[in-house]
């Protein structure tokens, strides 16, 4: 399978890699687990700190973005 450089714009063979390995996965799974103790926490949390709470998902937003923007490489294995 070939796909374009974005960088360069030159052909290179693709090559993925496994799902544990990906920086977006976690960040995601991150956020996801916080999400779910915060709901399960009664979002006491939040409320006594809110600008805390709107920090952290303005950080985990750019870190998204970042990551998104870094990413050369996709998930998975082989498709031949």
């Amino acid at each position: 399978m070939w796909r374009t450089n974005r960088v360069v714009g030159c052909r290179v063979a693709a090559k993925s890699k496994s799902w544990w390995q990906s920086k977006t996965i976690w960040i995601n799974a991150i956020t996801a687990l916080t999400a779910t103790l915060t709901v399960l926490g009664g979002q006491q949390i939040v409320v006594e700190h809110p600008q805390a709470s709107a920090a952290i998902v303005a950080v985990l937003g750019g870190l998204n973005i970042a990551l998104r923007i870094i990413t050369v490489l996709p998930i998975g294995g082989d498709q031949a």
